[in-house]
């Protein structure tokens, strides 16, 4: 892929102005066109995204503080529903921002934008603090769901995840700002030729010529013995960064996949597709993950003949050194002696067949435990304290007799740290705030489909990970309501079904229907638990918030304080959003 490049352009934005400098920009169709004026510090710009086909939004940042998208000051363009256009400025503040309107960090004027000839154009004059022309900058477009900007595609080969670099207003300057993976292949690489290629044919060298001369002993051993040492030495180091490799791509750092809904009675599902990074407590035992074939490394993974190589004698050297009980299986489909553990491998004992435990011989039952103190989640969670919820929705609802008090528990032995936030006030709060959330989704466990989910589409073909299955609805199901293809996928994968193929099964299968809600709640509503209740209506459905739906918020909060008294613990501030 070639780099960005700068190039003198003029684009006539008016009868009085040009701008003159251009920046191609490598991935997602999208230049920059500027002028710069050093002695007032402005910069006139004008963001252009081409191949416009659909209804979309772009948005152009620049981050002040550092490079990547956290603290950036956008400018967000998208097509309304009307036809008419939306053109704004967003300080992101968070992963899970919705685009939100808002001030920037340095004066913006002259904000305008044109959607035509499948070409989207944002023009902004900026005022930048401080004599400072060089830049941090990201770029970005991704799709929409009715006036709302959804989440851009994040998959790791994704050009979304590429798009950010430095800009020199000044001179025009571009530098892309290269990922920390590229950097590791480049450093296996170098590693892999100062390795096999200099210290070890050296080496081989003077054994096989310097020994025949009486005058060269003994240091002619003492010279290939170094060679070789400081080969081998380069060689383990390689090992090293080879386990780093599979450790990746094993998925014991995991991308988990969030999903954010909406009341089953709404008119419309709102959705956020967030990202989150978590280290696998399963990481103790790596050595099991890297007995696999090569067909399945993900496809952003070097295939390279020595990598191989190194790999099979690797496995073949931790294989025979591991206990016979430990299989090199992930995300289980074990033997029928085995258990699947809560971290998806194979193996008997306790750490398999205990707390958490998926398939085969479990020793564990529906209850999981808790730390000291706190109490288990069944015991928090009694049948008087779930059936309170349950027969408040009329008879013929279809949810009263498919959710139950089993069904929740079996699904929690799935996320055996939910309800665990280190102290049993907390937990318990956790644990309210999740009831006060599927009790207002599904009207008291009444629902278990979005009405008239089946006349809507939720397909969204941009997603190539995910791809819609022909005849397959991905409207709202469940006690979360889950939505859209790119979260049936992930959901599906993490929970061991086939959400595409399958989006029904959350509708028909009680713990698979919980299992979907945890899988939310534990990828996207926990990381904010600890900012109050109001956090975590925003995770799940901001629409709602800053005044969107003031009722619809005072009801989860309702519910919210109503389970904290049952559980005996106090709401905490920031109850709403």
């Amino acid at each position: 892929m070639h780099g960005p490049t700068t190039t003198m352009c003029n684009l006539q934005i008016s009868e009085q102005q040009a701008l003159l400098f251009l920046q191609r920009f490598p991935v997602l169709s999208s230049s920059l066109h500027w002028n710069y004026h050093p002695l007032s510090n402005r910069v006139d710009v004008a963001f252009r995204h081409t191949g416009v086909t659909d209804r979309r939004w772009i948005a152009w940042a620049i981050n002040p503080t550092s490079g990547g998208m956290i603290g950036s000051q956008a400018i967000v363009s998208f097509q309304r529903t009307d036809g008419s256009l939306a053109v704004y400025t967003s300080p992101i503040t968070s992963y899970g921002t919705r685009l939100e309107q808002g001030n920037l960090s340095f004066p913006v004027s002259d904000l305008s934008a044109t959607n035509q000839n499948n070409e989207m154009i944002i023009y902004a004059s900026l005022e930048l603090h401080g004599n400072i022309s060089t830049v941090n900058h990201l770029w970005q477009a991704g799709p929409m769901s009715e006036n709302t900007p959804m989440m851009h595609s994040v998959g790791p080969s994704s050009p979304n995840v590429k798009s950010m670099g430095s800009l020199d207003f000044l001179s025009g300057r571009v530098k892309a700002i290269r990922s920390s993976s590229t950097t590791l292949k480049n450093v296996h690489g170098i590693l892999n030729t100062v390795s096999w290629g200099i210290p070890m044919p050296i080496g081989t060298v003077i054994a096989r010529y310097l020994k025949r001369f009486e005058s060269a002993d003994p240091l002619w051993f003492y010279w290939h013995v170094s060679c070789q040492l400081l080969a081998y030495f380069f060689f383990c180091v390689v090992y090293l960064d080879l386990g780093l490799g599979f450790i990746l791509a094993q998925g014991l750092l995991v991308w988990n996949t969030a999903v954010t809904t909406s009341s089953a009675s709404s008119s419309s599902v709102l959705q956020q597709h967030s990202l989150t990074l978590t280290l696998s407590p399963h990481h103790k035992t790596i050595s099991s993950s890297l007995c696999i074939s090569i067909s399945k490394l993900p496809s952003g993974v070097p295939k390279m003949r020595s990598n191989i190589l190194l790999t099979i004698t690797l496995a073949i050297v931790l294989a025979r050194a591991l206990p016979k009980n430990m299989v090199e299986a992930q995300n289980c489909g074990c033997a029928a002696n085995l258990c699947c553990s809560q971290y998806g491998y194979c193996g008997t004992g306790n750490a398999y067949c205990g707390t958490g435990c998926k398939q085969g011989p479990c020793s564990s039952s529906l209850t999981p435990t808790t730390p000291s103190g706190s109490g288990s989640v069944a015991d928090i969670v009694t049948p008087g304290f779930f059936n309170g919820i349950i027969n408040q929705a009329p008879a013929s609802c279809a949810g009263k007799s498919f959710y139950t008090r089993n069904a929740f528990l079996g699904a929690v032995n799935s996320y055996p740290q939910f309800g665990k936030l280190g102290s049993a006030e907390a937990s318990k709060r956790e644990i309210a705030a999740f009831f006060a959330h599927i009790t207002h989704e599904t009207g008291h466990f009444c629902y278990k489909e979005e009405i008239n989910g089946a006349s809507r589409n939720y397909c969204n073909a941009s997603y190539n990970e995910y791809p819609c299955v022909p005849g397959k609805k991905y409207y709202g199901r469940g006690p979360l309501q889950l939505s859209w293809n790119y979260n049936y996928g992930p959901a599906g994968k993490s929970n061991n079904f086939d959400g595409l193929r399958d989006p029904d099964i959350v509708a028909r299968d009680a713990v698979v229907s919980f299992k979907t809600a945890l899988w939310f709640l534990m990828g996207s509503v926990r990381p904010v638990v600890s900012q109050g209740f109001g956090a975590t209506i925003r995770a799940i459905n901001s629409i709602e918030c800053n005044g969107g739906k003031p009722d619809l918020v005072q009801a989860r909060v309702n519910y919210y304080r109503d389970y904290c008294s049952q559980l005996g613990v106090s709401t905490e501030n920031n109850l709403y959003c």
